[in-house]
């Protein structure tokens, strides 16, 4: 008899049971099967919002992909169950309404282990596929968290942005591992296409290709399909100066990969209007060939729109972009190496870069359009300008400081004998007194306890102790009155004529 894998009647308390025995049991193949299948029901569920908000299918498949990654990290990665495990969280994510951020995290975990495995020294053409396509649902579930507010996108918070970066400098570490095992098996000439298989209501959301070149071929060039019908091709044109450069000349032969996902994070100030592009280049036994600092640069031609821009940024938007890249060391987009070249229909641009990565597109926003700033308010400092599409990013003051005023520069501190551990305070009246026989410096978000003194449930309470003892006098005379004379040293000052009861001898 054929086995099921959940009962009609399973709730989800009793499928995510089922989902921890099989953990439990380390039979991870059956995790990532019966993870599958929940997945699908919540995704049923949601769509036909019978049962789960989408907070409840957020708090549902963050539980999902929790149980995939903890399968991924501990299973013994073959290629079959690499790509079982590609797959099945290829499913999970199918719904990106449903992916918050941890969930994010979880995938770009999933497939960095997964692509870094020992255990798999090549890939099939599935799996690659299903590998670039959870990638480009990460990225698609960042692009959902954009929020508006007055039309302008909200800054994101620092904890936001740093997650977000480590994800794309995740992506470029993967991408990078799976050119290397997908091309493993091409022969010299041949290429490895696959797209997203979009419609006209859902736009292609990925395109890639693996090529293997030949050095001293006449071009180094290759094409992606078009991300929609409105979109231009995307493409790349290495020129022969590269192409005999020695890092390059020396392999006897090229690996390239080639990709485009829809939907490019917003980082900082910018506001990203492009696909994000990345290409990379292997040597013949995998090895990452760095590019940088080229005598000519790189030409990749990227579609531009303003599809999915706040209403502020739509009548910012000019047809005109300036070509960044993934600084994955200082964790932000960058125009170094890179300059930009406008096209006449204002529907893409060329990127001339004298390096191979990740890159995107910001707009340049119309000229003279005026920008009005709002302030930061109380118990917060600005720490990064607005712009026209942009609105200033504020921070909240950190404990042991305070903010009484909108727009200031810096946050003030508290006092030396006062303390605040609370963020975003917005007068020096909230910061509080340090207790009895405790003090503080200037910002601080705590008291320390003064010398001879110790915490103690709270309070700083007296914890005098001799730290040395000599005697004096040692004589005495027997069947008499004898006086001890004892040096003694504390770790507290006794005042000159004060008299020390000395409650225990040891």
């Amino acid at each position: 008899a054929r086995r099921h894998l959940l009962a009609v009647d399973d709730t989800w308390e009793r499928s995510k049971t089922k989902l921890q025995e099989t953990l439990a049991l380390a039979d991870y193949s059956q995790t990532n099967k019966l993870g599958s299948a929940i997945g699908i029901l919540v995704d049923i569920n949601i769509a036909g919002r019978r049962a789960d908000s989408d907070s409840v299918c957020m708090d549902k498949k963050e539980v999902l992909l929790q149980a995939a990654q903890t399968a991924a990290e501990n299973a013994i990665n073959t290629p079959g169950f690499i790509c079982e495990s590609l797959l099945s969280v290829t499913i999970l994510s199918h719904d990106v309404n449903c992916i918050n951020m941890q969930s994010t995290k979880s995938l770009s975990d999933i497939v960095k282990h997964l692509a870094h495995s020992e255990s798999a020294d090549s890939l099939p053409a599935e799996c690659s596929q299903n590998l670039v396509k959870v990638l480009s649902k990460s990225l698609g579930a960042v692009y959902k968290m954009r929020t508006c507010d007055s039309g302008k996108t909200v800054a994101q918070d620092s904890i936001h942005s740093v997650s977000v970066g480590s994800l794309l400098t995740d992506m470029d570490s993967s991408m990078q591992l799976m050119l290397k095992k997908s091309s493993k098996d091409l022969i010299t000439g041949q290429a490895l296409h696959s797209t997203d298989e979009g419609s006209a209501d859902a736009p292609t959301e990925f395109a890639f290709m693996v090529q293997k070149l030949v050095p001293t071929a006449a071009d180094f060039v290759g094409t992606l399909a078009s991300m929609s019908s409105s979109d231009a091709e995307i493409s790349f044109d290495i020129p022969a100066a590269v192409r005999a450069d020695s890092r390059v000349a020396g392999h006897s032969d090229v690996s390239v990969l080639f990709s485009a996902m829809k939907k490019s994070p917003v980082m900082g100030q910018g506001i990203t209007i492009s696909p994000i592009v990345t290409i990379s280049l292997v040597g013949a036994m995998g090895d990452k060939i760095t590019l940088d600092k080229l005598s000519e640069p790189i030409e990749i031609r990227i579609p531009i729109s303003n599809d999915g821009l706040c209403s502020g940024e739509q009548s910012a938007y000019s047809g005109k972009g300036k070509c960044l890249y993934w600084d994955e060391i200082n964790m932000k987009y960058s125009e170094a190496g890179c300059t930009t070249e406008q096209s006449e229909s204002a529907n893409f641009v060329t990127c001339k870069c004298t390096h191979l990565t990740s890159f995107v597109v910001e707009n340049v926003p119309v000229a003279g359009r005026g920008t009005e700033c709002s302030m930061c308010p109380a118990g917060q400092i600005q720490t990064l300008p607005c712009s026209d599409t942009v609105d200033r990013v504020c921070m909240d003051c950190p404990m042991g400081s305070y903010n009484d005023q909108a727009g200031r520069e810096e946050c003030l501190k508290c006092p030396a004998g006062k303390f605040s551990t609370n963020l975003a305070t917005t007068s020096v009246s909230q910061c509080m007194n340090c207790t009895l026989n405790s003090n503080s410096v200037g910002g601080s978000s705590n008291c320390s306890c003064d010398f001879g003194y110790t915490k103690s449930g709270g309070d700083c309470v007296l914890s005098a102790a001799i730290t040395r003892a000599d005697l004096a006098q040692t004589s005495m005379v027997p069947s008499a009155s004898n006086t001890l004379t004892v040096h003694v040293e504390s770790n507290i000052v006794v005042p000159k004529g004060a008299t020390v009861k000395i409650s225990k001898l040891l």
